[in-house]
């Protein structure tokens, strides 16, 4: 399997303390599978795409389809991050199953990358539930970015139009702003 080829090659070849390994599939046997032996390689995170082959999915088939995933895995040590990707997979994680699922196995689901490109979802989520890790690609890299000081860099490369009213420098103060901002607040 070329996938299994891909994560042994990388975990021999590069750090995978800093690596997350896709094993998410619409296959739920699959999905297990490939988390075992992401597993089994010491990676310490799967991201996990939710099953989009066969749709509607309701929220409860959703969660059961998780709880599987994670009752599988048993003792496993290797943390789900669920793969929010609505334009690859037809349909977006509810809120409401990340958060059941965290609260019931807080040490497998603990983070969530969202690559929906909708901030309104990405705040929601980080608001709702502070302790799930997230991985919004436009929101982390436009924090880290700023954490460095690339304050025309983040303009240019994530088109965003800051607010007005936000500081136009990165004195003190300036991250907290942006956070809330992104944030809602």
């Amino acid at each position: 399997d070329q996938r299994k080829l891909i994560m042994t090659s990388a975990a021999k070849n590069l750090d995978i303390q800093k690596l997350m390994v896709g094993t998410g599939n619409p296959s739920l046997a699959e999905s297990i599978n490939l988390t075992e032996f992401a597993n089994d390689l010491g990676y310490k995170v799967a991201l996990v795409l939710p099953p989009f082959y066969y749709k509607p999915l309701t929220n409860e088939g959703l969660f059961i389809w998780y709880q599987t995933l994670h009752e599988k895995l048993g003792n496993r040590k290797i943390k789900i991050f669920f793969y929010n990707f609505p334009q690859m997979t037809g349909l977006t994680i509810p809120i409401e199953v990340i958060e059941e699922l965290h609260k019931r196995w807080p040490d497998r689901f603990s983070g969530i990358k969202d690559s929906s490109g909708d901030l309104n979802y990405c705040r929601r989520s980080v608001s709702r539930k502070k302790e799930l890790t997230n991985l919004d690609e436009r929101v982390m890299g436009f924090l880290n970015l700023l954490d460095s000081g690339e304050y025309e860099y983040v303009q240019g490369k994530f088109g965003v139009m800051l607010r007005d009213d936000l500081p136009k420098n990165t004195g003190p103060g300036f991250l907290d702003q942006i956070r809330n901002y992104l944030l809602g607040k």
